[in-house]
This record gives structure tokens, sequence and C-alpha cells, in this order.
């Protein structure tokens, strides 16, 4: 009897502690590994495994190009709970599948190729087959804070091993070439064709088009400007360094230009329920639950942000951008940065004060030549054109001509 109840205090703690449902997961997970991992591979079939699971990022803007080409291919997608309440931001040829389930480790034991833009693949303990391909997108370019500054040593430990059985990784820049090759990623083929998403930011028609787009979903006339307030999450998930003075800015935005502005605010998404910029002021709107960063880009007419490498895509469009980083000093000396903001095109701002001051006195001719600096000290090699590259590779992988 004694032993019955010991059992039940056992239960009951792991639960209370959630040791026992992650135990239940390690079970699932075991289970249906080893009962897909015999599954044949289908020679037609490319599976997408994205960070955040929503149609976004890299892999969303390769699958449109392979859509585009009209290819018979079996395409999947991987969402998580998120992308998969949000069907209807899919295009009809993908087969949605949600992660993680019996039904995602059936596709991904299956696919010929798995593009991803993250390490997601790490969850699932899947083992790879001999004749798969794995092509690694990542989420980020040319950006500022370190990537591998990650405490978890065992996730570190499974990264390089994701790394290790990676096939190709797709760069951007020299600059990103040497980061990566400094992480996770010391064996997979370099595809140095720039990212498929930055495509749309570098293409006047494409921009026209979301600019458009945005526009109408959000109500904004053609006369009113749209600044970006979008900051990454802190490691330490700490909050007080959002303090940016909604009003102020746009008043000193509106006085620069000559011209209305609103300002869009987006959080980012490990922050959703911490942080709501938009209570702040009528002059906001958040734009938090659009899934395409990109095609917001398209839209703003002057970013800001603290450490996200979104505005080293954004700096493609070579529209104004500033950094509002109040708490830069602890950053620097936790994560840590691959080089000096100070040696950006963007001014750094340390509060609502000399960031109104950075607006007022910004000069474009200025910027505009430290953006031609910023990208030659990367090696940035955007050209436009990524999504039919990396496509290109995929076909000639699929032994299609």
């Amino acid at each position: 009897m004694n032993s019955f109840f010991s059992l039940i205090k056992r239960i009951r703690r792991s639960i209370k502690n959630g040791s026992f449902f992650k135990k239940i997961n390690n079970r699932f997970i075991l289970i249906t590994r080893s009962f897909y991992i015999k599954k044949k591979i289908d020679p037609n079939k490319i599976a997408f495994m994205p960070y955040q699971g929503r149609y976004e990022c890299n892999p969303k803007w390769i699958c449109e190009e392979l859509i585009k080409r009209n290819k018979k291919f079996n395409l999947v997608w991987i969402a998580k709970e998120k992308g998969f309440n949000e069907k209807e931001q899919f295009p009809k040829e993908l087969k949605i599948v949600k992660f993680p389930s019996k039904e995602c480790y059936e596709e991904i034991s299956s696919a010929k190729i798995v593009v991803m833009n993250a390490m997601e693949l790490n969850y699932l303990k899947y083992k790879k087959k001999k004749d798969q391909i794995y092509i690694q997108t990542w989420h980020g370019s040319m950006g500022f804070k370190i990537l591998f500054s990650d405490n978890n040593s065992a996730w570190r430990v499974k990264a390089h091993k994701l790394g290790d059985i990676t096939d190709y990784i797709v760069s951007n820049s020299k600059f990103e070439e040497k980061v990566y090759r400094e992480c996770y990623w010391q064996k997979p083929e370099l595809l140095k064709y720039g990212h498929p998403r930055n495509d749309i930011l570098m293409n006047e028609k494409d921009i026209k088009k979301y600019s458009n787009l945005i526009r109408k979903k959000y109500d904004i006339d053609k006369k009113t400007k749209i600044a970006l307030y979008a900051p990454t999450y802190k490691d330490d998930f700490k909050l007080e360094s959002y303090d940016l003075d909604f009003d102020r800015i746009k008043k000193a935005l509106e006085e620069k230009y000559k011209c209305p502005f609103v300002i869009f605010t987006r959080v980012h998404f490990k922050l959703y329920n911490n942080v709501n910029f938009s209570k702040v002021t009528k002059g906001t709107i958040n734009v938090s639950a659009y899934p395409d960063m990109q095609e917001l880009l398209c839209a703003v007419d002057v970013g800001i942000t603290d450490y996200s490498s979104w505005m080293c895509d954004f700096v493609l469009t070579r529209r104004p951008g500033f950094i509002y980083a109040g708490d830069i000093g602890d950053y620097e000396k936790g994560r840590g940065f691959y080089y000096p903001l100070e040696s950006t095109p963007f001014k750094v701002c340390k509060n609502t004060n000399e960031l109104c001051e950075a607006i007022k006195k910004f000069d474009d001719k200025k910027y505009q030549k430290e953006v031609d600096k910023f990208l030659k000290d990367r090696g940035c090699y955007e050209t436009g054109n990524a999504s039919e590259k990396v496509v290109d590779k995929i076909l000639e992988i699929m032994n299609e001509k």
C-alpha cells in the first residue's frame, strides 16, 4: 500500500513540474519515429519546416517559386498550432500538417527534400535517411547579434548534429558564410544565392504590389507614411527596454517629412503575451499578427529596431533605419554583437530624446553612402533572384531539367 501511495506522489510531482508530460511526449516521439523510419521516400515530395510554422520567411518564397513553375511535386508544410489554425494563408497546392504529430513524422520521413529555416528537426529527434536532402535557409541575414550564444548545452549538441547532416545552406553574404562556418554548419555546401525572402525588397514591382496590399489591409492612405518599430526579444525576457515614446516619435517624423505618419508595432513572437505596444497611443497599429515580415517591409518608409536582423534586410530598400537600444550595454555583455552597431548606417539611440534628434538631423545623402559601405563590408551578394536559384538547385536534385 505504501508503495502505491508513493507512486501516486511521484506521478503528482512529475505532473506539477511538467516532467510527466515531457516523458509521455518523448515516448510518443520514440514510438512514432520507429514506426515511420521504414517508410519509403517519395521522390516527388518536398517538405517545408519553418521556425514559427506560419507561411513566411525563406521557405515561403521557395514554395511560391515552385508553385509558379507548375511542377508536379507533392508540397507539404509542417505548421505549428498558430499556422495550422490560419490555413487560409496557405496556397491550395500545399498540404498542411501539424507539428508535432504522427502525420508530421510521416511526411518528414517520406520527403526527398526537407527545407527549413531553423532547428525544428531537433525537437522531433528524427533520424535522417540516406537518400534525403536537407536545405537550411536560416531566418536572419548579416545580423548584429551573435548567433550561437544559447546557454543550453544539450540544444547546442543537437544543433551541431543537425548541422553535420545538412546538405546545403543558403547564404546572402561573405559575412554570413563566416558566421555559418563558425557556428553549426561547417559541412553543408554553401548556396551563395541571397535570401529568397529578400527578392521582393529588390523588385520595384513587388514593393509596389505589397505596399498597396498592406495599406489596403490597414486602411492607410497614400499621403500617410509608415514607420515600423519591431524589436527582438531579450534572452532574459526583460521588458524595460521597450519604452519608446510613440507620441514623440510620431511628431518628430511628421515634422521631418512634412506629412502624416502612422507607426506599425510588431512584437517578437516569443513576447506576444507580454507586450502590446498599440495600447500606448492612437497613432500606432499592431501588425504582430501579420505573418510575413518582408511583405510588411515593402510598405515601411522608416524602420526602428534594437538588435533584430530584419533591419539588415530592410537596408536593401535603402530607406531610413534607426536603432533604439537603451539596454545596449547589458546586451553587449550578454549575447554580444558581431560588430559595433556604431559601424552600421543606423544611428544608435539610447532614449527617446536621442531618437527624436536623430530623426530631425537625418541626412539621406550621407546615409546612402553608409549603406553602400555596409553592404560592401559585409560582402553582400543579394541580386533579387534567390528564389529562382534555389528552385533551380532543387530541380537539379530532383533530377529535372
